[in-house]
């Protein structure tokens, strides 16, 4: 907790106060400072979420006394846990990590602990080891925590009763929990090594590939990955739709059912959290807007191309 207040002093770090992109350090917000409301409050809240980080700044330089420094620290702590688990989505927004987060509930309540217990531990490894801030307060040192946490639960949780098993699940929970972990060290340093080169490169997604890499081979080579048990004991699945031909035969125009292309097109923007579930994409849709429009917008165009061209071409 010390490590934390200490990062968090402003008074130590005076240049660095409104520097920060999640701070929303752009011409727009500066009538925010004023206190203006309508709209420039309600768009506070969107994008990078400005209002949040900088009321709580502003509100922990104010405040002395112990209790309440400790309950700012814990609103930044769950700061950064939404803005972690919005990063996953590219939404560098507490709220959107919040409304994801919801979605994760909805669909597996172990999804959701998954998602929390790793975002903890990616805070925790990068307060440790003195990641740079701004990294750390905009989600960047987390969301690739997050991301292997979600996709191990689903891959190795699912509703079989073995798989299930005590064993198997003290394996899973203890495997999130050094993977979270690796993934922040391997976040910082490919972070400074890509972002040396010329032009700078980011890292990405490239940390939680490779330890799930690791990871999954690790975990099959000790049998401790299911062999596949069915679509409908796991939570990655897919929904097979009826056909009235044979295999090898193509579907025409009129027996596609485009109301199933369009939910096709919507569960693959929920299948960034790894699970097949319609609240849970319709929400993850929700958070992406909350952040952008336009984003929420190309995520959909590129699902529904991808399912387009899913579709067998017709002769």
């Amino acid at each position: 907790m010390q490590v934390f207040m200490e990062m968090f002093d402003r008074s130590n770090t005076p240049s660095q106060s409104h520097t920060l992109e999640v701070a929303g350090d752009v011409p727009a917000t500066s009538k925010l400072q004023k206190g203006r409301s309508g709209w420039a409050s309600v768009l506070g809240f969107c994008g990078h979420c400005p209002l949040t980080l900088r009321w709580l700044e502003t509100h922990l330089d104010k405040t002395q006394f112990v209790g309440a420094r400790l309950t700012l620290l814990l609103l930044f702590f769950l700061d950064i846990t939404g803005r972690n688990i919005g990063q996953i989505t590219f939404c560098n927004n507490p709220l959107s990590g919040l409304v994801i987060f919801v979605g994760m509930l909805i669909a597996s309540p172990d999804l959701g602990a998954a998602a929390l217990l790793s975002s903890t531990i990616s805070i925790i490894v990068a307060l440790a080891t003195k990641h740079p801030r701004e990294g750390l307060t905009c989600g960047g040192a987390g969301f690739n925590a997050v991301l292997f946490g979600v996709v191990m639960k689903a891959i190795v949780l699912n509703s079989d009763e073995e798989t299930n098993s005590f064993p198997v699940a003290v394996v899973t929970w203890v495997t999130i929990s050094i993977g979270a972990a690796v993934t922040v060290i391997l976040t910082n340093g490919l972070g400074s090594l890509l972002g040396s080169a010329t032009p700078a490169v980011p890292c990405l997604s490239l940390p939680f590939n490779m330890v799930a890499v690791v990871a999954t081979l690790t975990l099959t080579f000790i049998n401790e990955l299911p062999q596949g048990h069915g679509d409908e004991q796991s939570d990655v699945n897919f929904t097979s739709v009826p056909s009235n031909h044979s295999d090898g035969e193509i579907a025409t125009d009129d027996e596609i059912d485009y109301g199933l292309l369009l939910q096709g097109s919507l569960l693959g923007m929920g299948q960034i959290t790894a699970i097949n579930d319609l609240a849970c994409s319709a929400l993850v849709v929700l958070a992406m807007m909350l952040f952008s429009p336009l984003l929420a917008l190309s995520a959909f165009s590129g699902s529904l191309i991808a399912t387009l061209f899913g579709i067998p071409p017709q002769t």
